[in-house]
């Protein structure tokens, strides 16, 4: 692990208002320590927690930000990140954790809009457009995705504003607007058009090449995710030909890789439309043939592999803060894969669910945490599961 750097200069002037990063009122080794304590006391009880995977430079690892806009009483437009407490706008372009290519094109749009005659959405009165935006990097290539959420149709390739943003930030590759009607909330539902380029963004990590669109789900942290899944596959151990389950698979990232590494027959499965849309193009992008990918909910997926009888050699699961439902627990314990693979964003969770599978077959072999998301209090583990031998008779 490379040693983390111990600063203590770089101070947010909008910490306790924005309240975003929990643990920014400690040095970056302080929140390690914090954070592999934490791992430590909740999964102790299943094995040896290997010590925790920290980044050497900690600052502006996001490649995924959204900032909201709302309307001062000076009529001056304001945009910052949302309060999720008070549904309230902190303003602010210098965020330590945002990339800082984002910040400077959050300013920029801001300060195209403030003459623009376009209208910021009130949640008081529900009058007005523009509700809030997400922007996207790609790390290795630089391309930048820009989603602007709206109250009702709004923009269009030829508008002013389009044109004066995409001349100042050339490096704007795409445009996209969802048209969202919720009363309040940063949210990306909703029907969504392209404005201009393509809708959607390329990225490289572990050596491939990854279409982000606004709506699919991509780590966050590029260089931790490469490490991240770099451990994943690796403890995984799979062999050509094995059966490999890559269960709420998003863009089809831990997946694809793991099948052109390795050479295992990768069935991946993902809720999300897009998501899935973008694995399939991903997939073909990279020229891996030796995984195939449904559009389905992954509890509902694995349970019908169990009826049927089907066999997995391992079960890779990335799912949400929520963890892993118990009907897919259960049909992958009925399924009774030789290796599991758990990637997860929230150790409560997680020990949640290595309870359930420790006391039906499984033990835990490998746990590793990684650091994710430095200054916050979230925390990402890689523990792998081997089913046992009497367990299998």
């Amino acid at each position: 692990m490379n040693k983390p750097e111990n600063k203590t200069d770089r101070i947010c002037a909008v910490a306790k208002k924005c309240s975003g990063c929990q643990l920014s009122n400690m040095s970056y080794e302080q929140q390690l320590k914090w954070k592999q304590n934490t791992v430590y006391r909740l999964l102790r009880p299943f094995g040896t927690v290997k010590k925790i995977v920290g980044m050497s430079e900690p600052y502006h690892y996001r490649n995924k930000q959204q900032f909201v806009f709302k309307k001062a009483k000076n009529g001056r437009i304001v945009c910052g990140l949302y309060q999720s407490k008070t549904s309230g706008v902190v303003e602010c372009f210098d965020c330590l954790v945002n990339n800082k290519r984002a910040c400077e094109i959050a300013k920029t749009v801001t300060e195209l809009l403030q003459n623009s005659g376009i209208k910021i959405y009130s949640l008081k009165n529900g009058s007005g457009n523009l509700k809030h935006m997400l922007i996207k990097t790609g790390r290795t290539g630089g391309e930048i995705l820009l989603c602007l959420v709206c109250a009702k149709r709004t923009f269009k390739a030829e508008d002013k504003f389009i044109k004066r943003l995409t001349e100042k930030c050339p490096d704007i590759k795409t445009i996209t607007e969802i048209v969202n009607t919720a009363p309040q909330g940063v949210f990306l539902d909703g029907q969504e058009s392209v404005i201009i380029g393509k809708g959607y963004i390329t990225d490289s990590l572990c050596g491939m090449k990854f279409k982000i669109s606004a709506k699919s789900f991509y780590q966050i942290n590029p260089i931790q995710t490469e490490k991240l899944y770099t451990c994943a596959i690796e403890k995984a151990q799979l062999k050509p030909g094995e059966r490999v389950l890559d269960a709420y698979s998003g863009v089809g990232t831990i997946g694809i890789i793991a099948a052109a590494q390795t050479g295992a027959e990768v069935l991946s499965v993902e809720l999300n439309r897009d998501a899935y849309l973008n694995a399939l193009e991903n997939a073909r992008l990279n020229g891996v043939d030796n995984i195939s990918f449904v559009n389905d909910d992954a509890q509902r997926y694995i349970e019908m592999l169990a009826k049927r009888g089907e066999r997995l050699d391992c079960v890779i699961a990335d799912p949400p803060r929520a963890g892993c439902s118990r009907g897919f627990l259960q049909s992958l314990i009925r399924i009774k894969p030789k290796r599991v693979v758990y990637v997860s964003c929230n150790p409560e969770t997680l020990k949640r669910d290595l309870y359930f599978l420790t006391k039906n077959g499984y033990k835990a072999e490998f746990i590793r945490p990684f650091d994710m998301f430095p200054f916050t209090n979230h925390t990402e583990c890689v523990v792998v599961l081997e089913r046992q031998m009497d367990a299998r008779r």
